[in-house]
């Protein structure tokens, strides 16, 4: 069983810009400003992320790159960020940090963190970098992608703290 072998396995397939949307949820929810659909960024996320640097720094959500780095089976306050860790990859995650964010944003996107659906099927594989995500569910919420991105970030934090192992974004 990849995680438990030393294997790999995908856990979840997403966009970036659904990422995004997740990351501008949660930036909203604890700057206690009102959560709503949005349908592009325009510009918005970058804002958002000037205004509230220094919550978005202490974010394990938030504070990492889109297409590398790892989260760790490790709980400390903040992602740790230095120049060898943004050489390599980016900073540094806690799983057990992500999860607790993960929680925090769940209702306002209409999940209930305590009884989630259940996750999307994993992709067969990883994708290159352009290539796109497998379509998504059918899920009718005006949160349907951060939505998406949620359940598979929490499957993959679970999974992580369950058997110990990394969660790489690739």
């Amino acid at each position: 069983m990849p995680g438990l072998t030393g294997g790999v396995a995908p856990v979840a397939g997403f966009d970036y810009d659904a990422l995004h949307f997740l990351r501008r949820a949660y930036l909203l929810q604890l700057s206690g400003l009102a959560v709503t659909p949005v349908a592009g960024l325009d510009g918005e996320y970058e804002q958002l992320l000037e205004m509230f640097e220094q919550g978005a720094q202490q974010s394990h959500l938030v504070w990492h790159y889109d297409h590398a780095g790892a989260y760790v089976p490790v709980d400390f306050p903040a992602p740790l960020s230095d120049d060898d860790l943004l050489a390599g990859g980016g900073p540094l995650g806690s799983a057990h940090g992500l999860l607790r964010e993960l929680e925090f944003v769940a209702p306002a996107i209409g999940i209930d963190p305590a009884n989630p659906p259940a996750a999307p099927q994993p992709p067969s594989g990883p994708t290159a970098l352009e290539e796109p995500a497998h379509p998504m569910p059918y899920d009718d919420s005006p949160f349907a992608r951060e939505r998406h991105v949620w359940l598979g970030l929490h499957a993959a934090a679970t999974r992580s703290l369950a058997q110990g192992s990394m969660i790489i974004f690739s």
